[in-house]
């Protein structure tokens, strides 16, 4: 199954670097079905308008780049 995780800086305390996922679980054969973004800025919501355009625009790369 492909996976997209969309991450931001709203729980810094727990995520708060682009590489974080990779890193805890790079020995994982699934690594290569993730697809993980960070968004630092946004907040978990996606209130700017900005950040959800961003969000969107992710997303449909994402689905357009599924094999």
């Amino acid at each position: 199954v492909k996976c997209l995780y969309v991450y931001t800086g709203g729980v810094y305390e727990y995520y708060n670097y682009a590489d974080q996922y990779n890193d805890a679980f790079h020995e994982h054969a699934f690594m290569e079905n993730v697809t993980v973004k960070y968004m630092p800025r946004a907040n978990h919501t996606y209130t700017l308008r900005n950040d959800k355009s961003v969000l969107l625009e992710s997303i449909i790369h994402w689905i357009k780049n599924i094999k």
